[in-house]
């Protein structure tokens, strides 16, 4: 689980909005295959430009989708920005 204070930063990848603003698409640094965001997903990917917190992120989710328990939009927002560490699409400062 990530901390509060940790503040993700998309590496430089190419990526794009789709659906009248609700999907992104970006190139896989590594694999350069194009994934595609769900509306969600795309939320936080966006948000993870080096100047919000995980917590800043959370926020922003649970502004848009305030019928979903803030623990469970907390535990989804991390295990995202977790794949995409994973994936080496971002990184934490």
């Amino acid at each position: 689980m990530l901390y509060d204070k940790e503040i993700p930063k998309l590496l430089n990848i190419k990526w794009r909005y789709e659906g009248d603003g609700e999907f992104i698409i970006y190139q896989h640094p590594i694999t350069g295959m194009l994934d595609i965001l769900n509306p969600v997903a795309s939320i936080i990917f966006a948000n993870c430009d080096g100047t919000n917190s995980v917590k800043d992120i959370c926020s922003k989710i649970h502004s848009r989708y305030a019928d979903v328990d803030t623990d469970i939009i907390n535990k989804d927002v991390c295990s995202f920005i977790d794949y995409l560490i994973k994936e080496e699409v971002l990184f934490l400062i």
